[in-house]
């Protein structure tokens, strides 16, 4: 793992910035949280938040982006933009049986 910034935030910023996946280089934690705690006075659940992290992370070690420059920056994910909002799912491939 690459090393994260030292800013200490909110208990829950700190769980999600945790579950977070890292990326290539180390990320500006503080930016992160400023984004976070918009979304927090717009009225965001922390705890939807949180789940949109792991639903990312998952998504990113199945696709094996995790520390590579392919994963995005946590200030936009938790932007408002709403990323975290995302299902974030890999779509299985239909498969059709000829008979």
């Amino acid at each position: 793992m690459f090393p994260r910034s030292r800013v200490v935030g909110p208990t829950n910023f700190e769980l999600a910035w945790g579950i977070y996946p890292a990326r290539h280089i180390a990320e500006n934690k503080r930016d992160a949280l400023k984004q976070w705690l918009a979304r927090v006075r717009e009225g965001v659940s922390e705890i939807e938040m949180i789940e949109g992290a792991r639903r990312y992370r998952a998504y990113c070690e199945q696709l094996r982006l995790v520390a590579t420059s392919y994963v995005m920056q946590p200030r936009r994910f938790f932007g408002t933009s709403r990323h975290f909002e995302l299902p974030w799912e890999i779509e299985k491939p239909q498969t059709s049986w000829v008979s």
